[in-house]
């Protein structure tokens, strides 16, 4: 069950994803790489967001809601992910982008 409210959720985000940018290339061995997109989900209150954040390339694919609190860093957290990546493997150079963007 929670699957499927997981999944409701990060499809109603497709148009997030649409409207996603490039916030990270990481480089691996040439060729390889794995880029790291962001978009806005939506607005919770004054400086803070549900981020759809992406990842795809060689280490596979990522997708998750990141709930971005531009304020307090520590309370930023993973509300949603999917995907063969672990949350925990999402470099802190894709996050400080995050936080560049939309803070």
């Amino acid at each position: 069950m929670m699957k499927l409210v997981l999944m409701g959720f990060l499809l109603s985000c497709v148009s997030a994803a649409d409207a996603s940018e490039l916030i990270f290339k990481q480089e691996m061995d040439v060729p390889y790489g794995q880029n790291w997109y962001a978009g806005h989900a939506d607005s919770l209150g004054q400086n803070s967001f549900h981020i759809y954040v992406r990842g795809e390339g060689k280490l596979g694919d990522f997708y998750g809601i990141l709930y971005l609190d531009c304020n307090q860093a520590e309370f930023s957290r993973w509300d949603a992910v999917g995907g063969n990546i672990e949350k925990a493997d999402v470099p802190n150079e894709a996050i400080a982008g995050i936080r560049f963007s939309f803070c």
